[in-house]
Order: structure tokens, then C-alpha cells, then sequence
């Protein structure tokens, strides 16, 4: 079991890896995002990204342009967030510069 946490600013990206392709298959079990901003709502995507250079990069989103209010989170489980991780590596894309969120990752 690993836990795996991550306070993202959109100010120094917008784009991030949360967790790699591994060689060995890995569970996700939960990802819970918290919007720790003051006063603004997050919007964010979460996706998976493959690129080789011997085929076209495969883009997938797992979710597109969730909202998160102020001060809220929301918490995947392995149904939700469960993909194979020997093949893709798992992205989250804030929409706002002004975006603050703290991640949590569990896997088993």
C-alpha cells in the first residue's frame, strides 16, 4: 500500500503528473482532491496519457471540467478511477492559474 500526497498550485503548471506508468500492475484505490482556495471555485480534468513514439499519443479522460467549490473535495474510488497503469500515466489539468488543491493517492 502506498499513499501518495501532492499540494498543487496552478501558478507553477497547469498540467500534472499524479501518478506514472509502472511496470507492475498497480491498484488505484482512492484519489480524494480538496480545493484548499480561499475564495474560488477549481475547475479541473483528469485524464490518462499515453505517448509512444511508434504510435499516436492516446489521450482519456476519466473526468472533464469538474468543479470543486471552495473549501471542498471529492473522493474517487478504484471503480471510478481504475485504469491499467502499465499503459497510461494519470494527469490532472487545472483550467485556472489561480487554482490551489491538495491530492491524496491511495494504492493498493
Amino acid at each position: 500500500m502506498e499513499y501518495i500526497h501532492k499540494n498543487i498550485l496552478g501558478t507553477t503548471g497547469l498540467i500534472h503528473k499524479v501518478y506514472p506508468k509502472v511496470s507492475t500492475t498497480t491498484i488505484l484505490d482512492t484519489l480524494v482532491i480538496s480545493n484548499i482556495h480561499n475564495t474560488d471555485s477549481c475547475i479541473l480534468d483528469i485524464f490518462l496519457f499515453r505517448g509512444l513514439t511508434s504510435t499516436p499519443s492516446e489521450k482519456f479522460y476519466i473526468i472533464k471540467n469538474l468543479t470543486i467549490l471552495k473549501g471542498t473535495s471529492i473522493t474517487f474510488d478504484s471503480i471510478d478511477i481504475g485504469y491499467d497503469n502499465t499503459l497510461y500515466d494519470l494527469y490532472l489539468e487545472l483550467k485556472s492559474n489561480a487554482s490551489k488543491i491538495d491530492l491524496k493517492l491511495k494504492t493498493i
